[in-house]
């Protein structure tokens, strides 16, 4: 396994990280046999000692992913000293009822309570706005960054990131100075962020965690199940993948390596419920195109 600064954190941190929402809530591209379900317990707690025993140290997840921060405490607590540990605030989610996000003061200290007891742990490394409605708002209120710095002084927190959705609010989190972090989605097809904020956030020093490196199955075996609506990403993956072919190589391995090509990026947060496709995405690890 390869390892990357995130950053001003100065956290070495590898480049495979693991995304831990398929653990904790239904996602995913569906099809007959695959509903898209979190696994039972006994399966997370083998697929997440595994990511450890690869070598993978940073985890991601967050209070809006139901049952992930309770999963995680539960399988590798024990571990803690091996991981660097992030998670976020501000959503938080019910399946068939939806989100509701909430980022005042009071209710920021509530989320780092309940997610430091489900985490069972005294320190969170880095903890995240969870972004939702309004988010150029969320990123630059006092309000909310005043609750973020006392939780950072109060030892419960190291770091602090934000989770933005557009270029606009990623532009303006880098500017206030108080994140470490910005994580984003970025991928073969959503290359939003690559012109203007990662290299604003590389020169601020800012660490950079990849969100929807797959595009949520799309750039996986998983594309044939993409509908006819869908016609013109399936067109955008069929290219991709004689791409792949033509390296002799997956398209995930090529959606990866893309990823770990640009110098800004410092950990990959990829997400699954499988083993076997845990160990093929960290097989990527020091790899580029």
């Amino acid at each position: 396994m390869h390892y990357r600064r995130l950053g001003r954190t100065g956290l070495l941190v590898s480049d495979i990280g693991f995304g831990s929402l398929e653990i904790g809530r239904p996602w995913g591209l569906r099809s007959a046999d695959d509903p898209g379900l979190p696994p039972p317990l006994e399966d997370v707690e083998r697929l997440m000692n595994r990511v450890l025993d690869l070598g993978i140290n940073f985890i991601d997840t967050a209070a809006a992913y139901e049952d992930s921060e309770e999963r995680i405490g539960q399988t590798v607590a024990h571990r803690r000293g091996e991981y660097v540990l992030a998670t976020k605030f501000g959503e938080d989610f019910k399946t068939g009822v939806g989100s509701d996000y909430n980022f005042t003061a009071a209710r920021a200290e509530w989320f780092l309570e309940r997610s430091l007891k489900r985490l069972r742990t005294d320190t969170i490394d880095l903890w995240q706005i969870h972004c939702g409605p309004n988010e150029l708002e969320t990123v630059t209120s006092e309000e909310t960054m005043g609750a973020m710095v006392r939780a950072k002084e109060s030892g419960k927190v190291r770091f602090l990131g934000v989770s933005p959705g557009s270029e606009q609010a990623a532009l303006a989190a880098i500017e206030t100075g108080v994140y470490d972090t910005l994580q984003l989605t970025y991928n073969l097809y959503d290359r939003l962020m690559e012109k203007n904020v990662l290299p604003a956030a590389k020169a601020a020093d800012i660490g950079i965690i990849i969100k929807w490196p797959l595009g949520g199955g799309v750039l996986t075996t998983k594309a044939d199940r993409l509908g006819e609506d869908q016609a013109e990403r399936k067109v955008q993956v069929a290219a991709f993948t004689k791409e792949a072919e033509k390296r002799g190589i997956t398209l995930s391995d090529y959606a990866l390596r893309f990823l770990l090509s640009n110098e800004a990026v410092s950990t990959i947060i990829a997400g699954t419920r499988s083993i076997e496709h845990l160990e093929a995405n960290a097989a990527n690890s020091g790899k580029t195109l």
